[in-house]
């Protein structure tokens, strides 16, 4: 876990990993290509005696680094997933870098997500300005008997800053909320609250992604574990669930709330430095959550990119479930900071951005930011 994270665990935090006048935005033409890696990738013994104090608690390691990848055209993002076999003692890290005007960026470290169906299939993004290609590496360690395994890597290249129509994106239907009005969504979330919320249309979120593509068929909720569910069903509660808007048409990922919010959870997501155009990386990251993984909706609730800007993430208003923290998104609000701060300072204006939004949302929702408590 990063140093930033052990910091901004608000009120017992686990550790797991609006509207601003404008014009709409148009819609954006995705460009999109997954590369597959065929075959497994296992640990080999190596000596360790020169690296022992590197791999406490481990025995050994291996690192696996991957050739140049390149889809064919410039991209944005890059969303990664595999199968991950960790037995105990045993450890993977991710890592990607990428090649901007023909140069290699720095190392990024990722953190990589156990899928809410599958906690053995993990997933993960990192952006950066327009690049051309990016090479991943892995360490793999393991105890000296165990070894961890990486099944069926894939990388999905993603581009979505070509415009591909002049007409508006269409706007949210707030009023398909149930007990929660138009006005009373959009003051919740912008004009009574102290932070100003650059708005889904805004940074041009394309609508059509949050709905089944076939009205007679079912959405997909996110399964849990009967163990776990059993274990914390008291608080694993709805206080309702919104399966269509306000025309009947049905949601790819039904709208479900909380009977209470009680936390706060912060992630950051991997990105180059000066990272130029964080409303893109946003859009790239919307379409790798709604339709590379299937989500309907991309998973946080808020991001703040490194000007300390802060935009609408999950559609559905003031305490809507999002996709962030595995079993714990009922009853937790998910903030990503664009960045990379596992080795890197979070900027002050960030920080700043950060604690008011934790301010406002715990005023809302009557969370004390200095408790603690189990989750």
């Amino acid at each position: 876990m990063s140093h930033f994270k052990k910091i901004f665990l608000i009120s017992g935090l686990i550790s797991l990993a609006l509207l601003l006048t404008s014009a709409p935005t148009t819609p954006s033409e995705t460009l999109v290509k997954t590369l597959y890696y065929e075959g497994d990738i296992s640990l080999e013994a190596r000596p360790t005696a020169d690296q022992s104090a590197m791999l406490i608690p481990y025995q050994n390691m291996d690192v696996f680094f991957s050739e140049e990848q390149s889809p064919g055209f410039a991209f944005t993002t890059v969303g990664g997933s595999w199968e991950e076999d960790t037995p105990n003692g045993t450890n993977i890290e991710a890592f990607i870098r990428f090649k901007t005007n023909n140069q290699w960026s720095e190392w990024l470290t990722l953190d990589a997500e156990p899928d809410p169906h599958n906690p053995e299939h993990k997933a993960t993004t990192a952006s950066s300005d327009l690049s051309t290609a990016v090479q991943y590496k892995f360490h793999l360690y393991g105890d000296g008997h165990n070894k961890p395994l990486i099944k069926s890597p894939q990388w999905t290249f993603i581009n979505t800053s070509v415009a591909s129509s002049l007409d508006p994106v269409p706007r949210p239907q707030y009023s398909s909320i149930p007990t929660v009005s138009e006005a009373t969504h959009l003051a919740l979330n912008v004009s009574k609250g102290a932070n100003k919320v650059i708005s889904r249309s805004s940074w041009g979120a394309d609508e059509s992604y949050r709905y089944l593509t076939n009205n007679d068929s079912e959405a997909q909720l996110a399964k849990i574990d009967s163990e776990y569910y059993e274990k914390f069903k008291d608080e694993l509660t709805f206080s309702r669930t919104v399966d269509t808007d306000s025309s009947g048409k049905k949601y790819a990922w039904p709208l479900q709330y909380p009977t209470k919010v009680k936390k706060i959870v912060v992630h950051h997501t991997a990105t180059t430095k000066n990272l130029s155009n964080p409303q893109q990386a946003i859009r790239d990251i919307y379409y790798f959550h709604a339709v590379s993984r299937g989500w309907g909706d991309i998973g946080y609730n808020y991001i703040i990119d490194q000007n300390g800007k802060i935009y609408e993430g999950r559609y559905g208003g003031e305490g809507v479930i999002g996709a962030h923290a595995g079993g714990a998104n009922n009853g937790s609000i998910g903030i990503a900071l664009l960045g990379n701060f596992e080795d890197n300072d979070v900027p002050e204006k960030v920080v700043a951005s950060l604690a008011s939004l934790i301010g406002e949302k715990s005023k809302i929702h009557g969370i004390n930011p200095s408790a603690k408590s189990l989750f």
